[in-house]
Formats: structure tokens, sequence, C-alpha cells
């Protein structure tokens, strides 16, 4: 289908970039990261856990190949993909065709590493325990960031 498209509008310019754990908020505090009901994201349930509100978290399991055996994932601050996206625009230019590019830091960072820094953070203990890693879960993914790097 993008063939034929490309061929009735060879102008055609488009970008997708793609990222896997988007965290963080604008230092303003106008937006962030404080989602209504329980939160779908690991950074604003630790956070509310640090708050109290569970009492404890969860982790899925302490047998993976990372840095505590919990499971790591490449994080983005908002921010950084903001400017993400305004660079890849400016380097969309005059080219035509579709790029797709990864946003991302290339570096996976495990469960109890991001405790360990929210902890660090709020000076605040983050209780949680050890279950069952859930089937399906894989022990580390992280973008390869080469091809937003190199535009």
């Amino acid at each position: 289908m993008y063939s034929g498209i490309r061929r009735q509008l060879p102008a055609l310019r488009g970008l997708s970039p793609r990222y896997f754990n988007l965290v963080g908020a604008r230092p303003s505090g106008l937006w962030g990261e404080e989602p209504r009901g329980t939160p779908d994201n690991l950074m604003p349930y630790v956070a509310r856990v640090a708050a109290g509100q569970p009492d404890r978290l969860s982790v899925f399991g302490d047998d993976c190949p990372t840095a505590g055996g919990t499971g790591a994932r490449d994080y983005i601050h908002a921010m950084d993909l903001g400017e993400g996206h305004c660079a890849a625009l400016a380097h969309l230019g005059g080219e035509s065709g579709m790029r797709t590019f990864n946003l991302g830091t290339g570096t996976g960072t495990s469960v109890l590493q991001l405790i360990a820094a929210l902890e660090a953070a709020g000076g605040r203990d983050v209780p949680y325990r050890i279950t069952a890693r859930r089937p399906g879960d894989v022990a580390t993914l992280v973008t390869d960031p080469a091809a937003a790097a190199t535009g």
C-alpha cells in the first residue's frame, strides 16, 4: 500500500519515532506522571508506593541476567522525548520517504535500580516483595538509538 501511495505522492514525507517506557514530567509541573486510577507503568506506581498508597510493590521475578536479577527496560524522560521529536522534524527536511527511528538510551534500568533511584531522590523507602515472574516477561528490553543518533 505504501508503495502505491508513494507513486501517487512522490514528495510524501513521514517519520515514525518509537520509544518504549516514557517517564517523568515537565519541571513546571503543568503535566506529569499522575495517572487516574491504578497506573499501568512502573514509575508512577513506584512513586505511589513511596507515598504509602499502596503499601508495597510486587516485583515480578529476580532471576533475570540483570542488576539485581529484575527486569530491565529502556526509560526515556518526557522532556527528552519532546526534544527527540523536534530534532526529527528538523531533520526531515526535503527528503521524501518514511523514516523510522528509536528514541531511548540503549541502556536498561532494572526494577531494583529504579526503586533505588526513587528512594535516593525522594528520601523514602519503597517497600517491595519479590514474586514470581509473569509468563512472557522478557529479562531486558532496550532500544537501539543508533539511527536517531546518526540522523
